[in-house]
């Protein structure tokens, strides 16, 4: 398909130029990931991924914990880089250039900022991923986005195949 759709769009500008995909380093997310590298292949696009961890100092600091919340966010922003590398070397092999982001809010909402900034025309993201408690204590982040961006949304079935 990769291939008709660059025949045929010859000398007219892709319809995406700059994609962004939201991961949590779920197995749903992964596929929500394979998803926009496609895309991204096929329409010669450039690839933001994202991981956004909640601020739990804020949460820490609500809760009267100790300061020892800080270590904590840090170490959850290891893991995103960490995540996050990966998901740019899989996309690089697939002849993918792709930027890594890590941030640090609500994710729905620093999504939606990050693709203005970037001026991203689609953003691609998973129907699920987080575990239902996690994902209570979070947003529901693809209907959010969904309402909130600026920009084309897809939201990639990552339910499994029979």
């Amino acid at each position: 398909m990769c291939e008709s759709w660059s025949e045929q769009i010859n000398g007219v500008e892709p319809l995406y130029q700059h994609i962004l995909v939201g991961t949590d380093g779920s197995v749903t997310a992964a596929r929500a990931v394979q998803h926009a590298i496609g895309l991204a292949k096929c329409h010669h696009a450039d690839l933001h991924v994202v991981s956004v961890n909640k601020d739990i100092t804020v949460l820490a600091t609500a809760a009267g914990v100790p300061s020892g919340a800080e270590l904590v966010s840090s170490g959850l922003n290891d893991d995103a880089n960490e995540l996050l590398s990966g998901v740019v070397e899989e996309a690089k092999q697939a002849g993918v250039e792709a930027t890594a982001h890590v941030l640090t809010g609500q994710p729905s909402d620093e999504i939606c900022k990050l693709a203005r900034n970037l001026d991203v025309d689609l953003i691609v993201i998973g129907n699920r991923g987080m575990q239902s408690l996690i994902r209570f204590l979070w947003d529901p982040i693809p209907d959010t986005i969904s309402h909130h961006a600026p920009c084309s949304v897809l939201i990639v079935d990552t339910r499994p195949k029979n």
